[in-house]
């Protein structure tokens, strides 16, 4: 008695698992966490490049109005005899300005290609996604098919040996009636220990699909990594752009200095007229713009919204994990001590009864042993059942955060 009490005592340090889920709930907290801090860098490089383009934008605007100063200031100073000179020179700006108009051609075509590369790895990782889910049912399904084989026989092992024990009972000669209630104990265990076999079979498998977990979300962090990589080669490559930009209007702007003493006015009205043509196509130039940044502004806003969104679904999520592990745990405490108890009292009255019915020791030995056998087993069961319940909902919500993660996707793909 005294060893079963002692067995007892250290199932009940052993089974708790609350320390396992504080740890796991703190990992998963942890890698949220580092999620929000690398999407925050993200964003505050992404609001710096644009607050550094809108500065860039602003000096071309500058310096396209010190030139049209310029041109107005000179309206009163041309020189007929130079006039063949300028309008070469004006055919050396109009040139620049197809130069200019191809540079730009390129950049888009560019901008496309790295639309269609995003779309692309997008495309990729659900993909992925779905493979991985595929993967986990199938590996589960030929692990529990060869759990269920494994346990089958060693079941049918413990079931010879309780028919062998029975067998001896008998056969010492012990009275029928007198060893009714200890039958019907031994009964109960038996059923107890069926039902327990049903459900531990699957504790290896959730073992497993915990380390599959830890592998996604790795693999997330390293495509992150790739998306910021790409990221920055956008940058430079938008950057050495705007570079050449500003250095052929650098360079136009020198021109137009240089020609400052060789304007004619009776050929005033037909240059004038020319320089009317490309300051409209600045200002066509610049609405584009005006409206390219205002439809990057609601972009960044949908954007920030769908982050706030996640990281708030994914803090409840998270919460609601602890709060209700907790409250299972406690259940599952409070339902395994009033079973226990039970299960103690009727095997103390079973024991109590076989001595009272004078039986000798030596011919009961067997039926003992197999019996704390039965006892043995029974715990080892019972401590790896408990996490059952627990588990399957964990799976569920697994379920329902790569379903959420999809829809996150599909909604960023539509932005883009």
């Amino acid at each position: 008695m005294e060893k079963i009490y002692k067995d007892f005592v250290d199932l009940k340090k052993r089974a708790s698992i609350e320390d396992e889920y504080h740890k796991k709930d703190a990992d998963i907290e942890d890698k949220i966490t580092e999620i929000d801090e690398k999407i925050k860098k993200i964003k505050k490089q992404i609001e710096f490049e644009k607050e550094r383009s809108m500065q860039i934008i602003e000096e071309i605007i500058n310096s396209y109005t010190n030139l049209e100063i310029k041109v107005d200031n000179l309206s009163e100073a041309w020189n007929s005899r130079k006039y063949d000179s300028i309008k070469r020179e004006l055919d050396i700006l109009l040139e620049e300005r197809r130069s200019a108009q191809a540079l730009y051609d390129k950049y888009n075509t560019e901008s496309n290609k790295t639309v269609y590369r995003i779309n692309a790895e997008l495309g990729r990782l659900k993909a992925w996604l779905s493979d991985w889910s595929n993967n986990i049912i199938n590996k589960a399904h030929e692990r529990l098919e060869a759990i269920e084989q494994s346990f089958i026989s060693k079941w049918n092992s413990i079931i010879d040996g309780y028919n062998i024990a029975k067998n001896k009972i008998y056969e010492a000669g012990i009275d029928h009636l007198k060893l009714k209630e200890a039958v019907e104990f031994l009964e109960k265990i038996y059923k107890d220990f069926v039902d327990l076999k049903k459900r531990a079979s699957i504790e290896d498998e959730y073992h497993k699909k915990d380390a599959d977990i830890e592998d996604k979300i790795t693999e997330i962090d390293e495509k992150i990594k790739k998306i910021k990589k790409q990221i920055e080669f956008e940058k430079e490559r938008s950057m050495q752009i705007i570079e050449e930009i500003i250095n052929s209007y650098t360079n136009l702007e020198i021109k137009v200095d240089n020609l400052s003493e060789a304007w004619n006015s009776r050929k005033y009205d037909s240059i004038k007229r020319e320089l009317d043509i490309l300051l409209e196509e600045r200002r066509s130039a610049q609405a584009l713009y005006d409206k390219y940044n205002t439809e990057s502004n609601k972009t960044v806003y949908r954007i920030n919204a769908e982050l706030g969104r996640l990281k708030a679904w994914l803090s409840d999520w998270s919460n609601n994990i602890i709060n209700k592990a907790h409250e299972r745990l406690e259940a599952i405490e409070q339902s395994f001590i009033s079973k226990w108890n039970s299960i103690i009292d009727g095997y103390n009255i079973a024991k109590n009864k076989i001595y009272e019915a004078g039986i000798d020791h030596l011919k009961l030995k067997e039926a003992v042993e197999f019996l704390e056998k039965i006892y043995k087993d029974f715990v080892d069961l019972k401590k790896r059942a408990s996490i059952e319940d627990e588990y399957h909902k964990k799976d569920a919500d697994i379920e329902g955060k790569i379903a959420e993660i999809d829809g996150w996707i599909q909604a960023i793909k539509n932005l883009i």
